[in-house]
């Protein structure tokens, strides 16, 4: 299914791409290079909509931790892992909901937005970067794209490092 997806109609984004977002998720975890050629192909810009995928297998923290990936959209899967090609594509081509890729567990797996005001998410994409020590992309981001993040996204960073650094 994922190879039809690849074939070029129109520069339409094909059906299939819309209808099965996981295998397009999974795509990204596991063939990075298929996966950006394709958003250069079909110029997809919104990733907010790719998440439902569980890693196969299993993703281990260097902190040992095994997260749910099933929320994770492609800019979350490349943050946390570490994966620099994937990350800089994604910052400087897709520009549309940078921020709301950062929320990444406030969405359905249908890629509904859940306002996150009034609860705390499960694990903060920066926690994730933390807990497998990818600290080349957290300086990246917060360097590079700091117009990026709310204000609550900088008291959640600003919380998870005060208590890596106190439980040290």
């Amino acid at each position: 299914m994922v190879s039809r997806v690849l074939k070029k109609t129109n520069a339409q984004v094909p059906t299939e791409v819309y209808l099965n977002r996981p295998k397009i998720v999974e795509m990204a975890y596991k063939e990075e290079a298929k996966f950006i050629r394709l958003l250069k192909d079909f110029k997809i810009r919104d990733l907010t909509r790719f998440v439902g995928y569980e890693a196969d297998p299993t993703i281990v923290l260097a902190s040992g931790k095994k997260p749910s990936t099933l929320q994770w959209n492609p800019f979350v899967f490349a943050v946390v892992l570490g994966r620099t090609e994937l990350f800089n594509f994604i910052a400087k081509n897709v520009d549309f909901n940078l921020t709301r890729l950062l929320e990444f567990d406030s969405y359905t797996q249908e890629g509904v937005y859940l306002p996150s005001e009034g609860r705390e998410p499960s694990m903060t994409v920066f926690q994730l970067m933390i807990e497998n020590n990818s600290f080349a992309l957290l300086k990246s981001l917060l360097n590079d794209m700091s117009y990026l993040f709310h204000t609550n996204h900088v008291k959640r960073l600003i919380g998870i490092l005060t208590k890596s650094s106190s439980a040290q």
